[in-house]
């Protein structure tokens, strides 16, 4: 005889409702992670105030990540690999779980 699974993600808030009720059936408690915008843009540089420069920053949870870098000449995005890989460095170094990062050009 064939048993049929099936596997349902709750919120931790019905999770919790579905215990006081008292139901015998067995849940997995799952927690969505969220997701944090790493912004990708251009402005004055913080370090050499009135030099222009393309920069990377997020904010998780009270956590500054920011590095900038003067711009390629000619190319929009020509930074872009570079302040990526110093973000996720930055994330790393810090603690921070790098697959919460949602990046502007991924």
């Amino acid at each position: 005889m064939a048993t049929k699974s099936t596997s349902v993600n709750f919120q931790p808030h019905i999770l919790d409702e579905l215990a006081k009720r008292g139901k015998p059936q067995k849940y997995e408690r799952v927690i969505l992670m969220e997701k944090y915008l790493v912004h990708y843009g251009s402005g004055e540089s913080r370090e050499n105030p009135g030099v222009g420069v393309d920069y990377m920053k997020a904010d998780i949870d009270g956590v500054e990540l920011y590095v900038e870098a003067e711009p390629v000449e000619g190319d929009e995005t020509g930074t872009y690999d570079a302040l990526k890989a110093e973000i996720l460095a930055q994330a790393q170094a810090r603690g921070i779980d790098v697959s919460c990062l949602a990046f502007w050009n991924d």
